[in-house]
């Protein structure tokens, strides 16, 4: 594939660092198929000449797309591109199915709509730049009257034209405008509870939760959301099931 090394310049008048910018860039190139599964990417000496960083700058940027699972190091070899292998773990569902599922009453407390700029990592999940502008949701979660998760969601602004007419399940809302999401990568870990998630799930300041991070795809295989909710280690349960083949 033609690669345009110029579409990677930053603007060095941002108040985001030069190696976050590049880092962005760097990964809607990934995305876009610039490189191939373990293909190299270009040196850290070649890029910064290219695009007249430094060394430093180049580096840190390469280290960012390794934290977020885009590239890989080999010792004396350099950076090449990842390998992405997806192991599905479960069903796909979101807050409201979910519990109506298992006989419950869910409901959301809205704390705010909001057309915004994407942070450096939202913009690096959703796979957007970062002037490309975001809807945030957030939202108490509340089950039988009790507060049990504070989730904040993330999609691209012109995926949904008319945020206000989301009421219910944004899941429904997705499918009902024709993006609804048919599969989705998860992480969750363990973190103790900052004031404002404190805040919403009723808990202590720095009582453990599980921040569970998931990004979601439609049937065009387009990230429409990234989204991060922190839920109450008192109350969720997380199963997989494992099947080991003989």
């Amino acid at each position: 594939m033609k690669r345009n090394y110029d579409t990677l310049r930053i603007n060095h008048d941002s108040k985001t660092p030069l190696a976050v910018q590049l880092a962005v860039n760097l990964g809607l190139a990934i995305r876009e198929g610039w490189w191939t599964s373990d293909e190299a990417l270009p040196s850290e000496r070649m890029l910064s000449g290219w695009l007249k960083l430094s060394r430093v700058t180049t580096r840190s940027a390469y280290d960012l797309l390794v934290q977020e699972g885009l590239a890989y190091r080999r010792r004396g070899a350099g950076t090449f591109v990842k390998h992405s292998y997806e192991q599905p773990l479960g069903r796909l569902q979101g807050f409201t199915e979910a519990f109506k599922n298992r006989g419950l009453h869910p409901q959301s407390v809205w704390l705010s709509k909001k057309i915004d700029v994407p942070t450096a990592d939202e913009a690096l999940k959703l796979s957007i730049a970062l002037d490309v502008p975001v809807l945030r949701l957030r939202r108490q979660r509340v089950v039988e009257n009790k507060p049990i998760a504070y989730e904040v969601n993330v999609l691209p602004a012109s995926v949904v034209p008319e945020p206000e007419k989301i009421m219910g399940s944004l899941y429904d809302y997705l499918d009902g405008i024709g993006h609804g999401l048919v599969r989705a990568q998860q992480h969750i870990l363990a973190m103790n509870a900052t004031e404002q998630v404190a805040k919403y799930c009723k808990i202590p300041v720095g009582q453990a939760v599980l921040q569970v991070m998931r990004i979601g795809f439609d049937q065009n295989n387009q990230i429409i959301e990234y989204s991060t909710t922190y839920c109450r280690s008192d109350f969720y349960d997380f199963t997989v099931e494992l099947n080991r083949n003989l």
